[in-house]
């Protein structure tokens, strides 16, 4: 039988309609289904599916082989994690770490005030002017 290079989005459509028509499969049965495709790529598809969530590890076996059932009720398999709005390829569903990297991306965004210390106060700097443009105002024979 020939391999074929499927996209990992492909893939991951590809056995969510397996799940969709049998409610529940082993890997084989996902491999024997999918035209092509290898054990590694399916196991590593279901993985990515189950930190997810979209996947679960069902309670029995058959054939000696680990059951996986939908983990969440949607019809069409979006591109990205509904949960954490990130891809499906990160190791971990967290749906702060999207809100965490957008307020870091924020404080690299904003003026940074670490160098104000060292700022004259509005007072004290019309006050030296002041000072400066009556010494400058001096005639010249004053001196």
């Amino acid at each position: 039988m020939e391999r074929k290079r499927y996209s990992a989005e492909y893939l991951r459509r590809c056995i969510w309609r397996c799940l969709d028509i049998s409610v529940s499969a082993t890997i084989p049965d996902m491999v024997a289904g999918i035209e092509g495709i290898g054990f590694d790529s399916v196991k590593k598809a279901l993985r990515q599916l189950e930190i997810h969530g979209y996947v679960v590890k069902s309670v029995g076996k058959r054939g000696g082989h680990r059951l996986y059932v939908k983990g969440r009720r949607v019809a069409v398999l979006p591109v990205v994690c509904g949960c954490c709005k990130g891809a499906f390829a990160t190791k971990t569903c967290d749906p702060l770490q999207r809100e965490r990297e957008r307020e870091k991306e924020r404080e690299r965004m904003r003026p940074s005030n670490n160098a104000d210390w060292h700022r004259v106060p509005d007072e004290l700097k019309t006050r030296l002017e002041r000072q400066l443009n009556n010494v400058s105002e001096v005639p010249d024979d004053a001196v």
